[in-house]
């Protein structure tokens, strides 16, 4: 059946084919794009067709196909030479966004450069940021705004004001595939190891170098940003009497993220040596006429030869799972890693998965659930785990009860504008890693999936064990994750850290994740980030792109780019001008700037009616 759409008639008094042809080729452009044989969309959009600013007609019901055929007609009748001047409705002023298959956006920018609390020097109003509510967003363009220097606290979006705050905040990532353990990191994992194995408590249970509340890159501090709550409510509810359909024709939208094959693991590790007897007695020369009589080598129809050390270990892994136990994940990455390379360091997978005894004093367990409330297991564990955020922030941050209760949980760590998104084998949006130690739950990471990264955007846990260190533990496990998505998604690469401040010691530690990156503030190119250091130890301020004459190239020309929903309908920023006037001209401007001009194709800007 054909697409049925509502719009207004042209006045009967305008006899002009050219603004009653582009007013049905604009409708057309708005509500076209979903095939014939796609399912049936209902599509309201009120759109003034006519070429006069406050000709109102009744609505009409009009067949979407016929639009097409009545357009023609229209332009056929038309002087070919008769040319109109340029107008907001005129074919080259207007741009219309493509159709997208449900990748767009809808925030609400505020205009507010007031300072607030700093959580990191502790100064009231001297922390300055930009910020927008996400009503809705895909993990795509999420992680387009993280290459911005963007991070979200729930659904609330904030960028540092670099030159203006009081502490510069650069956005850290670490190249997950290029990796290498520090040495305290090594002890930290032996430590984990020996508690789990034995019960022993190291260190009398002192917490690692700095204490562990500040060695865990998810330790930024989500409470210590401005609330623009209470401005939602009203917002939303006019959204939801928006009937808002994009469609669905993801191959006539030329951003959507293309689907990525997973790769098969390698079947051979590397550093194995050749065996094969033939290429060594080829290379040698004959020394006598009688040469011995070549071997059979070895039977290829049975298993080669392994170190006894290896079988002993699987041995052990088999026997505990026939026995009734559970195999965890942890053991199955044991028995994954069992046979190790000659000649190659220990990875961090072995370190985190080497193999427990068979009467190991402590099971711990790692289970990622979806945090939107879809996931059984969320529900059911939610309780558990808001307590144990209230114990954390209360006995750490020493943050009052009233800022720990549970609809601050919620605001914070629960609610999330990312669309979770399974597609293929792996899964986008955001998710809680609960970490459970023979059935108690010690520690909670809250992470957002995206197409090119791992978010951390951050974790709790129980006071009571933080002689485990489990800050730097749980992000060596996130890292240790970020490797197994890669190798279901590859353009899964980074692990994102949050923010790194130079002038904060408590908060350099981010630096000794090795190999890491610090985002350039003007120029939004990544930088590694031992030669960001000596600019910093200078200025808390700098720009890292060494090049003067590079600039942002993904700065926003012209405001005409900007999309904004206003009345219910998604419309150029230029059309909205001539509708409510320019006065948040600037405000718009600057939204453009930092958002960038590649996310303006599907972020869409709501302007109150």
């Amino acid at each position: 059946m054909a697409q049925r759409t509502r719009y207004r008639a042209p006045s009967a008094s305008c006899s002009d084919p050219h603004r009653v042809g582009f007013g049905i080729r604009l409708l057309r452009l708005l509500v076209t794009g979903c095939p014939p044989d796609r399912k049936k969309k209902q599509v309201r959009i009120t759109a003034d067709v006519d070429g006069r600013l406050g000709a109102v007609r009744s609505p009409v019901v009009i067949d979407a196909e016929k639009l097409s055929k009545q357009s023609r007609a229209l332009r056929c009748q038309a002087p070919k030479n008769d040319r109109k001047p340029a107008s907001p409705f005129h074919p080259q002023a207007v741009k219309v966004p493509a159709p997208m298959d449900d990748d767009y956006g809808i925030v609400e920018y505020f205009y507010e450069h007031s300072g607030h609390r700093c959580g990191y020097c502790k100064s009231e109003a001297s922390s300055i940021s930009c910020g927008m509510w996400a009503h809705r967003m895909t993990a795509g363009i999420y992680d387009a705004l993280l290459n911005r220097g963007w991070r979200r606290s729930g659904e609330y979006c904030y960028k540092p004001m670099m030159q203006k705050t009081c502490c510069c905040q650069y956005a850290i990532k670490l190249d997950v595939d290029n990796f290498k353990l520090s040495k305290s990191q090594k002890k930290i994992l032996k430590k984990v190891h020996k508690f789990l194995a034995s019960g022993k408590r190291s260190d009398a249970g002192e917490p690692d170098e700095k204490g562990d509340h500040c060695a865990s890159p998810a330790g930024d501090s989500v409470m210590d940003v401005p609330d623009f709550s209470h401005k939602k409510s009203d917002v939303q509810t006019e959204l939801k009497a928006c009937d808002l359909n994009l469609t669905e024709d993801a191959a006539t939208s030329g951003e959507t993220e293309e689907a990525v094959a997973s790769e098969p693991m390698d079947q051979q590790p590397p550093g194995k040596p050749v065996e094969s007897s033939e290429v060594d007695t080829a290379s040698k020369p004959e020394k006598t006429t009688h040469v011995p009589k070549k071997g059979l080598g070895a039977d290829p129809n049975k298993p080669k030869c392994r170190k006894a050390r290896d079988i002993r270990r699987e041995k052990r892994l088999r026997k505990l799972s026939e026995g009734g136990g559970d195999l965890s994940p942890g053991r199955e990455q044991a028995l994954k890693f069992a046979k190790k390379p000659k000649n190659e360091p220990k990875s961090l997978e072995e370190f985190l998965f080497e193999p427990l005894p068979e009467d190991a004093a402590h099971k711990l367990e790692v289970q990622t659930v979806v945090s939107d409330g879809s996931s059984p297991e969320f529900g059911a564990t939610f309780w558990q785990s808001w307590k144990l955020f209230e114990r954390y922030q209360m006995q750490v941050h020493k943050e009052p009860a009233s800022q720990c209760d549970k609809a601050s949980y919620r605001q914070f760590l629960v609610n999330s504008p990312l669309q979770c998104d399974p597609k293929g084998p792996y899964s986008l949006g955001s998710f809680h890693q609960q970490y459970w130690l023979d059935g108690k739950l010690i520690a909670v990471g809250v992470l957002d999936v995206l197409p090119t990264c791992l978010s951390s955007v951050y974790l709790y846990y129980d006071p009571d064990y933080s002689f485990l260190s489990l800050g730097t533990y749980a992000s060596l496990r996130e890292i240790a994750y970020t490797r197994e998505l890669r190798k279901l998604c590859p353009s899964i690469k980074d692990y994102c850290m949050g923010f790194y401040i130079h002038t904060c010691p408590k908060m350099r530690y981010k630096g000794n994740y090795s190999p890491s990156r610090l985002l350039c503030p003007e120029t939004y190119t990544w930088h590694p980030i031992e030669k960001c250091r000596p600019l910093l130890d200078v200025n808390k301020y700098s720009r890292f792109e060494e090049d003067p004459q590079k600039g942002d190239e993904n700065a926003v020309r012209n405001l005409d780019e900007v999309f904004v929903l206003f009345n219910r309908t998604v419309i150029p920023y230029r059309r909205y001008r001539r509708i409510k006037g320019d006065d948040d001209r600037a405000e718009v401007k600057e939204f453009a700037s930092l958002v960038g001009r590649s996310n303006l194709k599907k972020l869409f800007l709501y302007r109150k009616s």
